[in-house]
């Protein structure tokens, strides 16, 4: 699933959501948010399989860069890719 969480609503959920997953999940996303835009990519367990702050991504074929950070985390895989 792909999904845009805004920051400032990591921190309800967090605290406010009866199901333990749910908090698990915004848990991970906040310890590792990285402002002011940023990629993660979680297994089920809620543990981290990619981490990429968007203001690192390069700025040349940046979409391109993105999908294939996407495609790959998917698969489980380290994305290969050139700047």
């Amino acid at each position: 699933m792909n999904t845009c969480v805004l920051l400032r609503d990591l921190s309800e959920l967090i605290d406010g959501s009866d199901a333990a997953r749910v908090s698990l999940f915004a848990k991970t996303l906040k310890d590792h948010f990285v402002y002011p835009v940023d990629i993660q990519v979680l297994n089920p367990e809620a543990e981290m399989i990619r981490h990429q702050p968007d203001k690192d991504l390069p700025d040349k074929n940046r979409a391109e860069y993105y999908l294939t950070l996407l495609t790959s985390a998917a698969k489980g895989e380290v994305a290969k890719t050139s700047d």
